[in-house]
């Protein structure tokens, strides 16, 4: 869940910056949108993935067992 927030913080921010800051629209506007949505949903479908949560979960299973919460 972590990555799908921080993937759609950051191309917020991105287009936030570019619409409020920079000074104009650059040509490649439209192409710009595209490639922010492919990537956008390309990653929540590899997050998503069943196969893929299976790693993540394994991932995050080895990280606790290698260091066990001190108390």
């Amino acid at each position: 869940m972590a990555i799908l927030i921080a993937a759609g913080a950051y191309a917020a921010w991105v287009w936030l910056d570019r619409i409020l800051i920079q000074a104009q629209l650059r040509a490649n506007f439209p192409f710009d949108i595209l490639i922010t949505l492919v990537l956008l949903l390309y990653t929540i479908a590899v997050v998503l993935d069943p196969h893929n949560r299976i790693f993540f979960e394994r991932e995050i299973y080895e990280r606790e067992s290698q260091n066990p919460p001190s108390e």
